[in-house]
């Protein structure tokens, strides 16, 4: 993974980690919503077990889950972290409790220790400032501004991101609250791909 960005420092991994696999889950190519938060919870798997596997079992067990990432550590280790929506988050010590005790039941019922888990609180205002330098995301929703961010994990320039984005949303005739939506979301899978075919990792 390259330069330290925010998401880096939540993910918290080892200095040398590698991303190898982004997965989006079914509610991400569903959710509009501009407002709320994402509790983001890291599990570190024991003797280098299939990170992939492993994420899939526990989202399939977690309704609100976005996405997936899973790595590799240096030492030969792997890890994975899931991403959950919460929309309504004014209470948001209870929301986190709330995150926390489903992940561990997802983890309980994939058969995983929650020994290694820890979460991290991403506001919707802590994800939008992560692009206070680089271009105008006011109207992206929490998953594209998620995804935008994922992809400067995986060493693409952020500002990049963001300009070719709007260039393609743009490129149409709709009105941004239509269609234009549905391009930017189409932009974001499509540079995900790109990243997964010339790194060698997987995004789905």
């Amino acid at each position: 993974m390259g330069a330290v960005t925010g998401l880096v420092t939540a993910l918290a991994v080892e200095e040398g980690s590698r991303l190898t696999s982004i997965a989006l889950r079914p509610l991400a190519g569903t959710s509009a919503e501009r407002d709320g938060s994402i509790y983001m919870h890291v599990v570190m798997l024991p003797g280098g077990d299939n990170a992939a596997a492993a994420a899939g079992a526990v989202a399939t067990f977690l309704p609100a889950a976005l996405s997936t990432l899973e790595g590799t550590s240096p030492d030969g280790g792997t890890w994975f972290a899931t991403f959950q929506l919460v929309v309504d988050d004014r209470d948001w010590v209870r929301t986190r409790r709330l995150a926390d005790a489903a992940i561990r039941r997802a983890l309980a019922l994939a058969g995983i220790d929650d020994d290694t888990m820890r979460g991290c609180h991403l506001s919707g205002a802590a994800l939008r400032e992560e692009y206070s330098e680089v271009g105008d995301v006011g109207d992206w929703s929490l998953i594209h501004l998620l995804i935008g961010l994922v992809l400067e994990l995986a060493d693409r320039d952020l500002a990049e991101v963001v300009a070719e984005v709007a260039a393609e949303v743009l490129a149409g005739v709709e009105p941004a609250s239509g269609p234009a939506v549905e391009r930017r979301h189409e932009s974001l899978l499509r540079l995900l791909a790109t990243w997964a075919i010339e790194l060698g990792g997987t995004a789905s």
